[in-house]
């Protein structure tokens, strides 16, 4: 096997070691900075969009090559014409592409060891349920409204589309 199995299984031990000063846990929701990946959970990020009035947790995957995968400054710019707070949530750990995305957005990334699992559908699916989400296969944008979920999408054009 050439490669690595990003996507199938997480990489948080791995990836930090490579640059430890670029992660910090999540501990409070008014500690954001675009220098830095907030390492997370599904728990406390909803915490941070309970009083929100329009936020968008997008599922980010690092190394997407589709069409489907769209830049993700200017997914942000589109949140910010729409008024809407835009949550970037990495689906498993690269350094390369989370380091360099890192200047222009805020990333948050799923803290496996509080899932207690390196498998990505494993921790996502436990991610999406504490966000108080369906267990939605494949959707990538979970749109909340004053903290409650209102509806998710399977690509952030369809969030876009359905929203403008």
């Amino acid at each position: 096997v050439k490669g690595d199995f990003k996507g199938l299984y997480g990489y948080q031990n791995k990836t930090i070691k490579e640059n430890s000063s670029m992660f910090v846990v999540h501990q409070t929701c008014n500690e954001f900075t675009k220098d830095k990946i907030i390492i997370t959970n599904g728990v406390k990020l909803k915490e941070c969009i309970k009083d929100k009035k329009n936020a968008l947790i997008y599922l980010w995957k690092p190394k997407c090559k589709s069409k489907l995968c769209i830049p993700l400054v200017n997914i942000q710019k589109k949140c910010d014409e729409m008024g809407i707070i835009l949550y970037v949530v990495a689906q498993y750990y690269d350094y390369e592409n989370m380091s360099r995305e890192i200047e222009e957005v805020q990333i948050f990334a799923i803290d496996t060891k509080y899932y207690k699992t390196n498998l990505t559908n494993k921790y996502l699916e436990k991610f999406i349920y504490d966000l108080g989400c369906e267990n939605l296969d494949d959707k990538d944008c979970f749109l909340f409204k004053e903290g409650s979920f209102v509806e998710s999408y399977y690509s952030f054009d369809k969030f876009y589309s359905s929203n403008k």
